[in-house]
């Protein structure tokens, strides 16, 4: 079974994909659902305004599972940022401690730890 690509939903709407709303009157729902496939998505003029877009179920929920892979994906890329920036702070470090030139301090009180940082 091949999966159809997915299309990326645009702005722009050709004038046979708007209806006048006051024109959801007259339509049947057989018709406006076949308009609605066939169309992709369909414009609601309401006051000689474009209002309403309005897209297949399946539709919606293709642009809805896009935006949750997009935003897991801006995630992962922050924590690879974020990891990537850390390990450039401390690499200098990192690289001290596996050849072990890491000076160590024992204290065995936190005054003790104050009057060595003074």
């Amino acid at each position: 079974m091949v999966k159809e690509e997915f299309k990326m939903p645009t702005k722009f709407l050709e004038r046979e994909a708007t209806l006048a709303a006051r024109d959801l009157r007259t339509l049947s729902q057989k018709a406006l659902v076949e308009k609605v496939q066939h169309l992709d998505k369909l414009g609601l003029i309401i006051n000689d305004q474009l209002s309403i877009a309005m897209v297949s179920w399946n539709r919606y929920e293709e642009i809805v599972d896009l935006i949750e892979k997009q935003n897991d994906l801006i995630s992962q890329l922050e924590n690879y940022i974020e990891d990537t920036e850390l390990a450039k702070m401390y690499d200098d470090r990192a690289r001290k401690i596996e050849k072990g030139e890491v000076e160590t301090f024992e204290f065995n009180s936190a005054k003790e730890l104050f009057e060595m940082l003074d």
